[in-house]
C-alpha cells in the first residue's frame, strides 16, 4: 500500500472523502499529511517490530562529550530507540552540539535500534491494519466525526496492536509480556 492508499483507507473508515494527493488543499488531505509521519514513528516505538529493527556501527564524533563518557557516538537519522549495544556496552543518548548522540567509554560502538520505515510495503500486514485503525481515530478528530466512530476505531486499534505484538514478538523468539491495554494518546 501507498501512503495515500493508507489515508484513504483510514478516511473511508470513518466516512470521510478520499485524497488523490497530499498537497491538494482539503481538509482530508491536510490532516493525513499531518498525522501520518507522527502516528508512524509513535506506533514504530511501541514494539521491537521485526521488519524495523536494524543494526549500525556508529561514527565516532570529533567532539568529546562534556561529561561522563569519553566518546561521542553519531546517532543514524532513521533511529528511533537504542535497543542494544553489541556488546552490551555501557551507553547514554544525549545531545551534543545539536546533534543527537551516544556517549560511551568504548572505542568502537554497533547497536541494534528501532528504524523509522517509512515503506509501507515493508511493514507487517497486521502492523498495517493496526496503523489503518490508530490513523481513523486521529483522523476522526481532526475531520470531526463523531466521538463514538473515533472511540469504535481506538477500540480496533488496540485489538489490531496485542494482536500484532504477539504475533511478531513470536515470530521473533522474544518472550515480550503483551499487556491487554496500551497507552492510546486519546484526544477528546
Amino acid at each position: 500500500m501507498t501512503d495515500i492508499e493508507l489515508a484513504n483507507t483510514a478516511l473511508s473508515l470513518i466516512r470521510a472523502n478520499a485524497i488523490t494527493s497530499f498537497t491538494e488543499g482539503t481538509r482530508e488531505a491536510s490532516a493525513s499529511a499531518n498525522i501520518m509521519p507522527v502516528l508512524r514513528d509513535e506506533m514504530l516505538r511501541e514494539h521491537n517490530w521485526r521488519f524495523s529493527k536494524k543494526q549500525a556501527a556508529l561514527a565516532q564524533l570529533v567532539a568529546t562529550p562534556l561529561y561522563g563518557y569519553l566518546y561521542n557516538y553519531a546517532i543514524p537519522d532513521d533511529c528511533l530507540k537504542v535497543l542494544e549495544t553489541k556488546d552490551d556496552s555501557e551507553y547514554t543518548l544525549g545531545n551534543q552540539d545539536d546533534q543527537r548522540v551516544i556517549r560511551s567509554d568504548e572505542t568502537t560502538l554497533s547497536i541494534t535500534y528501532v528504524s523509522r520505515v517509512t515503506n509501507p510495503t515493508l511493514w507487517d500486514s497486521l502492523f498495517v491494519s493496526a496503523y489503518i485503525r490508530r490513523l481513523a481515530a486521529e483522523l476522526a478528530i481532526a475531520l470531526g466525526a463523531s466521538m463514538k466512530l473515533h472511540q469504535l476505531m481506538v477500540q480496533e486499534y488496540v485489538a489490531l496492536m496485542d494482536s500484532a505484538m504477539a504475533t511478531d514478538s513470536i515470530e521473533t523468539g522474544e518472550t515480550q509480556l503483551i499487556t491487554d491495554t496500551l497507552l492510546v494518546d486519546v484526544r477528546h
